[in-house]
């Protein structure tokens, strides 16, 4: 539910004044929910407890295999690919809505019958939940991707594995952690309420699941500013990405024209807006730059796109490199972000000798929304500092890149030899 935004003044609406749940709607929900996980739930949580019975089995079945999922998010696709190439891994979701976009493993309709695979999140969430007990050993899941997340019975799944020794391993990625309530980036804060008028509805849930979640798996994963939002950290790193279908390195040549791009999956959380009034102003004063503004396209074009850039603006709201950042990086782009100082400094306090190195050599702009037209006219009065900073871009992210596959292609061979 979208919001929109009207100025009175010194007024700010953001609401068209509608509460944003129905109470009937939410009713109609919970008593069917509460049904499905009595009538259907129930006789497979029996199942699964009289499947302890045969323990020693399903771990000689189940040895060293891996699944990662269950919600299609590109960091499982991209971990997934480093990880098969020395693991027996599997990379599943119930159901993928990214349409392939973030994921090109297997679904329910792969593993069941269409009945079931119709209907992921009701029969297919309880018919999956077994079928990964009997079949893998190390689980890597979001905080919000357990197979029993959307039921009543969601407390009892890390219990479960715990009990049949399975290893699981949480990552986060975003809205899985982000609270309304804990959040002290007002932007951000303000954003998220504005892409989703009912975003605050699942901040107890979020909070109550991720506690209960983290007493009982083996490890947490924990990069960028998710460490405000969860109680226990095992594995810290600012950038934990890791990119698919890396080029060679670029040729780097100076233009006369400079295209610039900003792309957003919503304008809301990127703040487009501002940044699409700033290059307007700046264009009707030069004519040696052409930008576009590209919101909720296609992976394809964003790719195809980001090829075709010289200077990628990041959001000024998050304060770290997103996913897409990373990706314009290492096509060797000249990129502006904005880069929360405080997240900064405590990653050089608890790992200096590394990051003290890695901020002084990082190509990246960092910018605000006060100084975006000021960093965008210094580079255009110095097209030769654009061609050489590009070069940085591209040697600086491919070695972040390597860095991580390297390190979780370790920890997954030492979390399965039992070495941790």
């Amino acid at each position: 539910m979208k919001q929109t935004i009207q100025n009175e003044s010194s007024f700010t609406i953001t609401s068209n004044f509608d509460a944003p749940t129905n109470i009937k709607n939410e009713f109609l929900y919970y008593v069917k929910r509460v049904f499905i996980d009595i009538f259907i739930g129930i006789p497979v949580l029996i199942l699964a407890f009289f499947l302890l019975l045969f323990k020693k089995q399903i771990k000689k079945r189940s040895s060293k295999k891996i699944i990662l999922g269950t919600v299609p998010i590109i960091i499982f696709k991209t971990y997934n690919d480093v990880l098969k190439k020395e693991f027996n891994t599997t990379l599943f979701v119930l159901k993928d809505w990214s349409e392939g976009n973030f994921h090109n493993g297997i679904t329910l309709n792969d593993i069941s019958t269409s009945f079931i695979a119709k209907r992921p999140f009701t029969l297919g969430t309880y018919f999956a939940f077994i079928w990964s007990i009997l079949n893998f050993e190390l689980f890597l899941l979001y905080f919000n991707s357990g197979f029993l997340e959307r039921t009543i019975w969601w407390r009892l799944e890390p219990i479960i594995y715990q009990l049949f020794d399975k290893k699981v391993v949480l990552f986060p990625y975003g809205s899985d952690v982000w609270t309304v309530d804990k959040m002290s980036n007002l932007k951000k804060k303000y954003a998220l309420t504005l892409f989703d008028k009912k975003y605050f509805d699942m901040d107890f849930k979020r909070i109550k699941r991720n506690i209960w979640w983290s007493k009982y798996v083996n490890a947490i994963f924990t990069l960028v500013d998710f460490i405000k939002f969860l109680p226990r950290f095992d594995i810290l790193t600012l950038h934990g990405h890791i990119l698919l279908d890396i080029e060679e390195k670029p040729t780097f040549i100076k233009k006369d024209t400079i295209k610039i791009v900003h792309f957003a999956n919503d304008e809301f959380r990127k703040g487009t807006k501002n940044i699409s009034l700033i290059l307007e102003n700046l264009s009707k004063e030069r004519d040696d730059f052409e930008y576009e503004i590209l919101v909720s396209i296609s992976r394809d074009t964003l790719l195809k796109k980001c090829k075709e850039a010289d200077i990628i603006i990041d959001t000024f709201i998050d304060g770290f490199l997103q996913y897409t950042t990373l990706e314009a990086a290492i096509k060797g782009k000249v990129v502006l972000a904005n880069l929360d100082n405080e997240l900064n400094d405590f990653f050089k306090y608890i790992n200096n000798e590394y990051y003290e190195k890695h901020f002084k050599q990082m190509p990246i702009i960092n910018y605000n929304i006060y100084n975006l037209e000021e960093k965008l006219l210094e580079l255009l009065n110095n097209k030769e500092e654009i061609v050489e900073i590009s070069k940085n871009t591209y040697d600086f992210t491919l070695n972040i890149i390597e860095e991580n596959k390297k390190f979780i292609l370790n920890f997954t061979n030492k979390l399965l030899e039992k070495r941790y």
